[in-house]
């Protein structure tokens, strides 16, 4: 998956199995350490279909990747997937519960 090391893609899967039926969101941010997971908490009122993250996450951290997982269907992107990407210019990682695989959405390549 691009330049995100193994152990950051382990952490981001681990994190996701914890939600069984909803959906998990973090961020991958730069850091003088290289790329770390950051998990957050789901704010979306609809945890089961949609992911909200803080604002305050993009704001206070150089996020290179969006996370969040699909619990009940593939690793595609949704429309939803796809615009809100679109809008914040910053490639979306999403793993799937169902499938067992990722898939990285980069708005720049399509």
């Amino acid at each position: 998956m691009n330049d995100i090391p193994e152990d950051v893609l382990n952490q981001c899967s681990s994190y996701a199995e914890k939600f069984i039926e909803e959906e998990s969101c973090g961020v991958i941010i730069n850091s003088h350490k290289g790329l770390l997971f950051k998990p957050c908490e789901n704010q979306h009122y609809n945890k089961q279909n949609f992911f909200l993250i803080d604002p305050q996450e993009f704001i206070n951290n150089d996020v290179r990747y969006v996370f969040h997982s699909h619990w009940n269907i593939g690793c595609r992107p949704s429309s939803f997937d796809k615009k809100n990407c679109n809008e914040l210019c910053i490639p979306f990682l999403i793993y799937s519960l169902y499938d067992k695989q990722f898939y990285l959405y980069d708005n720049m390549s399509v």
